[in-house]
């Protein structure tokens, strides 16, 4: 009942659950041996009939991958007692890397103008966190959080300290970030770009365990399942079962900019306007203090510019990718602002 109160409601005869809470619910069921394959459309009802006690009909899509087993275990079991401290922990863990690698980040930074960039990332901060996209990440428990802190950790680590020894926490970063395949495909660019061919073996380790553990669990035809669910994101006509069960216009601004209609609610699209226009105005302002550094930082310039496309085409051209992934805007910016000058050639000893 306590489940209920406080994640679980009714609006237009319809049950609605937040999104962190729904997951755990079904990887709950899964753990617990109620159901064999949590993206088994019929068992993520059963799921939900069971905590909500009414009759469901359709069930929201997973699409975190099968990794998120494991990941997300510890807090599966912390739901066995109570889902709403589960959900907390998880918050507050997803928080805690999103904030530490952002005081990371500014206490890596060159010397050079710290004091003005530092003025900078302050007002980006405070335009993510005071966002509507960043409260409604927050009330949903949405994996975009905890997404923004590891990749924060990732590109601090390639770009803005001058620490060589990071490659526990890039690992560990990498790993999180498998939580769904278009937050391990960006990462796996980046280390890609940047030649941390060592990181990335470990990484590959590390990711095999996870992937092979969980694929050991999983019954077969579960990759059958776990396609439909993900066709639902990219699909012109999406599969049945799931059609009135998520909301297909919560695109990213940077999708939405191509699609303006839409948006139905004109204070929402101006404030995804503002939230869009700011950040490159904030950078053609840094622009100013690039041009007091000296030619060798230009070394990084294409490679600058490889991990931007990266980002900036997954926002635009990944339908997988919605409107939470506007967090992801501030990695990329931060980064851009903080980074020091790197050589390549380094790059492939770390």
């Amino acid at each position: 009942m306590k489940d209920k109160i406080n994640l679980v409601s009714t609006s237009n005869n319809q049950v609605v659950i937040q999104d962190f809470a729904y997951h755990i619910v079904v990887f709950r069921h899964f753990w617990n041996d109620k159901i064999a394959d949590p993206y088994d459309h019929n068992s993520q009802i059963q799921a939900l009939q069971e905590v909500t006690s009414s009759n469901i009909q359709a069930a929201m899509p997973i699409g975190v991958s099968p990794t998120a087993l494991l990941v997300w275990y510890p807090f599966v079991r912390i739901a066995n007692i109570d889902l709403m401290l589960a959900y907390s922990l998880w918050l507050g863990f997803s928080l805690t890397i999103f904030f530490t690698a952002f005081f990371n980040t500014v206490n890596g930074m060159s010397s050079v103008a710290q004091s003005s960039k530092k003025r900078i990332l302050a007002t980006i901060l405070a335009i993510t966190v005071l966002s509507d996209t960043f409260f409604s990440a927050v009330s949903l428990g949405q994996t975009s959080i905890l997404a923004c802190g590891c990749f924060l950790t990732i590109l601090g680590a390639l770009f803005v300290t001058d620490k060589e020894n990071h490659s526990i926490s890039t690992i560990i970063s990498t790993v999180l970030l498998s939580l769904k395949p278009s937050y391990l495909a960006i990462a796996l660019s980046c280390l890609i770009l940047t030649r941390r061919w060592r990181t990335l073996f470990h990484v590959a380790i590390a990711l095999s365990i996870l992937i092979g553990g969980s694929f050991f669990l999983l019954p077969d035809g579960w990759a059958t399942n776990y396609n439909e669910n993900l066709s639902v994101y990219f699909s012109a006509d999406p599969p049945s079962i799931y059609k009135n069960s998520i909301v297909r216009n919560l695109s990213n601004t940077l999708v939405g900019v191509f699609s303006l209609s839409n948006f139905s609610n004109v204070a929402m699209h101006v404030a995804r306007v503002i939230y869009l226009t700011s950040i490159p105005l904030i950078l053609i302002a840094h622009a100013k203090f690039k041009k007091n550094e000296t030619n060798g930082a230009k070394k990084s310039g294409p490679l600058f510019s490889s991990i931007v496309l990266v980002f900036l085409c997954s926002l635009i051209f990944a339908p997988y990718l919605g409107q939470y992934e506007d967090l992801l805007l501030w990695p990329i910016t931060t980064i851009l602002i903080c980074s020091r000058r790197i050589n390549t050639k380094e790059a492939m000893i770390i």
